[in-house]
């Protein structure tokens, strides 16, 4: 009998999944095994113990939930996970409430498609199918940036029986419309923004920038649309158009807002520009140990220019 017929019919019968590792296969190592990673924060616990009830857990080829991004758009897309890491070693489950750590990755097999497609992406990024929704956050979270990217295909993104893509409206990223208008997103009853007009558009923005309560001024937001990153960034280079943006950067009678982006000479030459208005709060969170009076100038802005954009507001 041959050696691999052999090996076929002595693992036959086996109820776990064996190591990919050809030499572990043989000797019939379970490919996860116990991670003393995960027992030091369910607090010691095995992992051959059964979950109680109390406890919800993602599991290996339990079907979840997640995104992808395509076509400069978020897309739903369903998986199967296939591989569970902790701390980089290999489990059997999860918490769920452990799936916003940093040291929990997931592997899932795309479902749906005709090629297999895997990915592995931080935990935060898996849903369980049927999740309990959150009600306290409700802004789009900063890390969606790491969402894993692919070229659209015949099976993907999911398309309805219509032939209609199925896209997730919530956090679609969203383009200037060709018409050359936009709506701005605080106002009530709405205002249309004439982008033909960029500094009476940056006034608008700013206005609400300075004196909108309803907006954090600990976030970080485009000048522009009052979108998070990494939805809307600028990155700056000098070109044809640099006279230009130091024009928009100086307050004058005629056009008082300066808010426009600024690179942050503490970041990093591939970090996206921050915009005036909120670099100093960009500094505060990102740039902790900074002397901030070293940098005010950056952001100080002039007695005329506040009243100016309060009245704007009004």
């Amino acid at each position: 009998m041959e050696k691999s017929r052999a090996l076929a019919r002595y693992s036959k019968f086996r109820k776990h999944a064996s190591s990919t590792d050809r030499l572990r296969r043989v000797q019939d190592i379970k490919r996860y095994v116990k991670n003393d990673s995960l027992n030091e924060h369910i607090g010691g616990g095995s992992l051959s113990d059964p979950p109680t009830d109390e406890t919800e857990v993602l599991v290996i080829s339990d079907p979840i939930t997640t995104l992808l991004y395509s076509e400069k758009r978020f897309w739903i897309c369903i998986g199967e996970v296939n591989d569970i890491k902790i701390d980089g070693d290999f489990a059997d489950s999860v918490p769920i409430e452990m799936l916003d750590e940093d040291t929990v990755t997931v592997s899932y097999q795309m479902l749906g498609t005709i090629e297999e497609r895997s990915f592995t992406v931080p935990g935060r990024f898996i849903q369980v199918v049927n999740p309990t929704l959150s009600k306290t956050h409700t802004n789009i979270p900063f890390y969606l940036k790491s969402v894993p990217k692919i070229a659209p295909r015949r099976e993907y993104p999911y398309r309805e029986a219509s032939g209609t893509w199925i896209t997730l409206n919530l956090i679609t990223i969203l383009t200037v419309e060709d018409h050359g208008a936009s709506i701005c997103p605080r106002c009530s009853p709405a205002v249309t923004l004439d982008l033909s007009q960029g500094q009476r558009v940056l006034e608008h923005i700013g206005a609400h920038i300075l004196h909108d309560p309803g907006i954090t001024q600990s976030t970080e937001l485009c000048g522009l649309c009052l979108r998070e990153p990494p939805f809307c960034e600028f990155f700056l280079a000098k070109g044809k158009g640099a006279n230009r943006s130091s024009v928009a950067a100086e307050s004058t009678p005629s056009s008082p807002c300066s808010n426009v982006p600024i690179t942050c000479p503490l970041c990093s030459k591939t970090a996206p520009a921050v915009w005036k208005y909120f670099l100093k709060a960009h500094f505060q969170e990102a740039h902790k140990s900074a002397q901030l009076s070293m940098y005010e100038h950056l952001w100080k802005l002039s007695n005329f220019e506040t009243a100016k954009s309060r009245k704007c507001h009004l």
